[in-house]
């Protein structure tokens, strides 16, 4: 043979061996990677971050996949993984902040303890905390825009507009408050005769309505079927307040000069029961509005019980008395004779300030409700009865002057104006009576009675009330059907009597009053 074909097959030898060492290595690599892709267990318990209470139907997949497992009624979950040398598992339960955890797994078994999960309420990630201003709840007719919304989200347009520019100026689209609905465990709270909410039925119990879901605009709620505005659903199971006391004190220069809150929930305890209440007080003799006076005082109180096997009863009570000097809109030339912090609804007598248009709120609410829930199915039931008054004063005068120190023939304007030539000795002689006088004279009022001989009252102080009851009831079912599909079924009636009426409350002085 020659020497030119030994070398040729001592190259291919060569090459045959390099091809059998690089199989191997490839072969070694491959089996390492099979060995590292062998399934892995991986078990824990999911709970809530605020309550410490196990979550039940949380999804657990790995990341980017749809299949995976849930936890059950006691937050334990297990599932097996095929995983490489790193892979990432994702947790998720709707309300709450979606949790990634990477995993580096070096046995067959991995404990990951406790899995905390925390609230987020569901409008494109953000945060959501329903806060009003005092100024909102003062308005007369209730709030008529969508404020509450707007200051619900922490859009920073939104949120500016609402906070600043309040009902007055800005609303979402020109919608009314009516437009969006409240709920308190799924009941409904919006008013039968208008669809607006009444705020001032919960002032001051901050403590306890931080939990809540809302959905913006059209977005799908699990509680109703929402409005155009959305819905806010207040959560008042006492199993899920965050455990432990709370007392709070704050002063401010606004609608009232102090307030005290304390609040103290139990948390899920052993033996399944759990309980809250909330006390707080507001109070001011005068605002930031001249004559504007505060008195109110709020309490709530929150059982419920775990039946075992997903039932769970739950019911709660509350009461928002709210007592204020409402102040008035006023014109520009009365702005400019008396400053921004006028105020015409009030007079001294006594010594003392009495506003003519004090408003008084007292609607106490009860609700009841049963909660069914597994993986599969979410089932509810309610029942809420709200009962109370609306009483809202003011001023009456028969066969006497208005008054109103506002009204339009005390001020300089009507001569100025006046179609019989301008009087300016009687338009600043009016102007100087105004700066000095301007306010409710008691006294007179109490005088013009006292005068008439035969007792009757030529002014009074009335009040416009409102009393009545309301019965709601919900029913609310979410059946999972897949990952992909659920069902959604609700059904709510609510019944409303109403009783509207005049009464008087001060003669001022009168033996009697002909209506």
């Amino acid at each position: 043979m020659r020497e030119k074909d030994k070398q040729q097959i001592n190259a291919v030898v060569c090459m045959s061996k390099r091809f059998k060492f690089l199989y191997l290595i490839m072969l070694f690599l491959l089996n390492g990677a099979h060995v590292r892709a062998q399934s892995v267990f991986v078990s824990g318990y999911v709970i809530d971050s605020r309550s410490n209470k196990k979550l039940e139907g949380v999804q657990v997949h790995l990341k980017d996949q749809l299949e995976g497992a849930e936890t059950d009624h006691t937050g334990f979950f297990e599932i097996s993984l095929d995983c490489h040398l790193h892979c990432t598992l994702e947790f998720y339960k709707e309300g709450y902040s979606r949790l990634i955890i990477p995993l580096a797994p070096e046995k067959e078994h991995m404990e990951l303890g406790l899995v905390i999960l925390s609230r987020e309420n569901p409008v494109g990630g953000k945060d959501v905390l329903l806060a009003l201003s005092e100024t909102e709840l003062d308005d007369e007719e209730g709030i008529t825009d969508a404020v509450g919304f707007l200051q619900g989200t922490r859009d920073i347009f939104l949120n500016r507009a609402a906070f600043d520019f309040s009902q007055s100026f800005f609303r979402v689209r020109g919608y009314d408050s009516s437009e969006g609905l409240v709920l308190f465990n799924g009941l409904p709270m919006n008013q039968v005769f208008d669809g607006r909410p009444q705020w001032n039925n919960w002032g001051g119990l901050n403590d306890v309505m931080r939990n809540q879901t809302h959905s913006l605009n059209l977005s799908p709620s699990k509680a109703s079927f929402g409005g155009l505005l959305g819905a806010v659903n207040f959560q008042l199971n006492p199993a899920d307040l965050r455990p432990g006391y709370r007392i709070s004190s704050s002063a401010s220069n606004r609608s009232y000069t102090g307030r005290f809150m304390a609040t103290y929930a139990s948390g899920n305890q052993d033996n399944g029961l759990s309980y809250s209440f909330s006390l707080s007080r507001r109070w001011a003799s005068e605002g930031h509005i001249a004559g504007t006076l505060y008195d109110a005082y709020s309490l709530f109180g929150a059982i419920s019980l775990d039946l075992g096997n997903a039932n769970q009863l739950s019911g709660y009570a509350l009461l928002a008395r709210n007592r204020r000097g409402r102040s008035a809109p006023i014109t520009e030339e009365v702005f400019e004779l008396a400053g921004r912090r006028y105020n015409p609804n009030w007079g001294w007598i006594g010594g003392q300030i009495r506003n003519a248009r004090e408003r008084v709120i007292e609607e106490p609410i009860f609700g009841f409700n049963y909660k069914l829930q597994t993986q599969a199915l979410k089932f509810r039931i309610g029942l809420a009865y709200k009962s109370g008054f609306q009483n809202s004063g003011r001023l009456g005068y028969y066969e006497a002057p208005n008054p109103d120190p506002t009204y339009y023939r005390y001020l300089p304007s009507y001569y100025i104006n006046n179609e019989f030539g301008i009087n300016f000795k009687s338009a600043q002689q009016v102007a100087d009576e105004f700066i000095g006088k301007g306010q409710i004279p008691w006294n007179s009022l109490y005088l013009a009675n006292s005068n008439n001989a035969a007792g009757k009252a030529s002014n009074v102080l009335y009040s416009d009330v409102i009393k009545g009851n309301t019965w709601t009831t919900s029913l609310n079912t979410n059946l999972k059907i897949s990952r992909a599909l659920q069902l959604d079924f609700g059904l709510s009636y609510r019944n409303t009597r109403t009783s509207n009426f005049s009464r008087l409350e001060d003669l001022l002085g009168a033996a009697y009053h002909l209506d």
